[in-house]
């Protein structure tokens, strides 16, 4: 049975944080998780009447034709949506802020900027592609920047940092282990072993635990099992607890970490299908 305490939800205090940031703000580039752009989208930003990009980012770690999926279903909502990546020119968020602008001639102050996302989404990583310099710390773990600051990026444009404030929101079982596995959530709120069944049973149901046998050397040749796979992949990582047992969360952890630094290939969690089905 699922437990229904483990699913996140915001707090008025975090609510009213939020509204007062854009107050301040004319344009919010958020930043969702290509690999699970619904679960990682924030719900408290729907209604904002806001200049409003959705970044689709970390994209190269996506299944391209999912992600064309994603453009189309956002697009059909009206949602101005592009695909990003690091490796990418930044020159697409300067085009839609020069659109923006201009749609705008009575405008006289400096755009007023805000790259919002939650945790690990890629957010301050973005933020320092479009300053040319780090300004922010980056990481890979959850509320690793702190604070907030406004940054002059030139003339006309101003950019308020505000890290981590989208807090994580699940509303089911599903995207709560979207959220954990994509390191959104601190893994002290989840079970290990549990969350790395739920993911060799994701790849198991694409058809993709080959990208596991790549990855460890290991037999998956008889009937599929997550506790056998958890083993063998305990084995192949010397995963070994008191008396030798193999550790199951170790191996898990193998699992999870690889996925998220795309060790394991281009992997998407979630479709437009399966979010208009529930």
């Amino acid at each position: 049975m699922v437990d229904n305490k483990r699913y996140l939800s915001y707090s008025n205090k975090y609510l009213h944080q939020v509204k007062e940031m854009l107050k301040a703000v004319d344009v919010v580039l958020e930043v969702v998780d290509a690999r699970a752009p619904w679960s990682t989208k924030s719900k408290s930003l729907a209604n904002s009447t806001r200049g409003h990009l959705l970044v689709l980012n970390k994209s190269d770690l996506a299944e391209d034709s999912r992600t064309r999926e994603w453009l189309a279903y956002y697009q059909k909502l009206g949602i101005k949506v592009i695909s990003y990546h690091n490796r990418l020119s930044v020159s697409c968020f300067n085009s839609y802020l020069k659109h923006f602008r201009s749609s705008r001639p009575k405008f006289k102050r400096p755009l007023r900027l805000m790259v919002a996302g939650m945790p690990n989404v890629g957010k301050s990583t973005l933020v320092n592609l479009l300053l040319h310099k780090k300004v922010s710390r980056t990481g890979n773990r959850p509320g690793i920047t702190r604070g907030n600051q406004w940054i002059r990026l030139n003339q006309e444009l101003e950019m308020l940092d505000t890290p981590g404030v989208l807090q994580p929101f699940a509303v089911n079982h599903f995207s709560f282990n979207c959220l954990a596995v994509l390191g959104v959530i601190p893994d002290h709120r989840f079970d290990e072993v549990e969350l790395g069944g739920w993911l060799i049973d994701m790849l198991y149901q694409k058809d993709l635990l080959n990208v596991l046998v790549a990855r460890y050397g290991i037999n998956l040749e008889q009937k599929f099992d997550i506790e056998n796979v958890l083993l063998e992949v305990g084995k192949s990582r010397g995963c070994l607890g008191p008396g030798g047992k193999i550790d199951q969360a170790g191996a898990a952890r193998h699992i999870i970490k690889d996925f998220q630094e795309a060790a394991l290939g281009k992997v998407t969690l979630e479709t437009p299908d399966m979010i208009e089905e529930n």
